[in-house]
């Protein structure tokens, strides 16, 4: 009788335990399903992304596609068809956020809309459309030595989301740039910065000129009647000849002067040349 008494008793403890077991595990399913019903489909989705570069405090937010595999960004288009993908995501969370920092540094904060949409779908206003650095060094034809400048002067630095508002500031202070070093480099090929003229009963008697080209200075004679006026010229300091040259007075061209010229003498110290003019320009 107690032998039937304590297998009863056994028998009810098992079943007990396995129906709470059951119990546990189905309540556990349950409410994992309930959890994952909000999490996003693979797909793409319009997106607000907060961009921040620490090095420089820029900060910005953006209108943009963002590519979604199980739950997670995998992917931030651009405009011009290009895409960021440098980065390790966390999965979205309940609200389809997410932060992240990209392999160069940059930090980003993504949230996401439950809708899908096209990868171009934010692209049709050009001024806030966006696009990645590289494209933009690319529409431009920036060189090294401009990008650099851009960093230095602009804190635009590789990476960084660029809208067409920006590109076009951008593509306004390269002509500028461009032009400044254009003028820069006409001087360094030939800038007359001194003359003298010594006149007689109201015609030009005698007339030098300096010339500096490349941290050397040139004392050239000048014929003629034509008043030497200060600008940028091409000429060849190895010809100690006569040599027609044209002489720009500013960037633009709107004051030019053509002289003939005769090379007297050069030196690295201009002081020299300016006391030597008067030598060879006297009565």
């Amino acid at each position: 009788m107690n032998k039937i008494f304590y297998i009863f008793l056994i028998s009810t403890v098992i079943n007990f335990g396995c129906s709470d077991s059951n119990s546990t595990q189905s309540t556990g399913q349950e409410e994992e399903n309930e959890d994952s019903s909000w999490k996003l489909e693979d797909g793409d989705y319009c997106a607000d992304v907060i961009y921040n570069n620490p090095s420089n405090g820029y900060r910005a937010s953006y209108d943009l596609t963002v590519e979604v595999i199980d739950n997670t960004p995998t992917k931030i288009y651009f405009c011009n068809g290009g895409y960021l993908h440098n980065f390790t995501a966390p999965e979205l969370d309940e609200s389809h956020s997410c932060s992240f920092t990209s392999s160069e540094g940059k930090q980003y904060k993504v949230t996401l809309s439950e809708e899908q949409c096209s990868r171009t779908e934010r692209c049709s206003d050009e001024e806030s459309a966006v696009y990645s650095f590289d494209y933009c060094c690319q529409i431009l034809a920036l060189t090294s030595r401009e990008i650099q400048v851009l960093e230095t002067n602009l804190a635009i630095t590789k990476g960084e989301l660029i809208t067409g508002s920006q590109i076009e500031n951008i593509r306004e202070y390269i002509k500028s740039y461009r032009a400044l070093n254009s003028i820069n480099a006409e001087i360094a090929n030939g800038y007359v910065e001194d003359f003298h003229t010594l006149s007689l009963h109201g015609e030009i008697h005698c007339q030098v000129m300096i010339i500096k080209k490349r941290g050397m200075y040139y004392l050239f004679e000048v014929a003629g009647q034509n008043e030497v006026i200060t600008g940028t010229l091409d000429f060849d300091e190895t010809d100690s000849g006569w040599q027609n040259v044209i002489v720009k007075h500013d960037p633009e061209g709107n004051e030019i002067k053509a002289y003939y010229i005769k090379l007297l003498e050069s030196d690295s110290n201009k002081e020299y040349l300016k006391r030597r003019k008067e030598v060879y320009c006297h009565f």
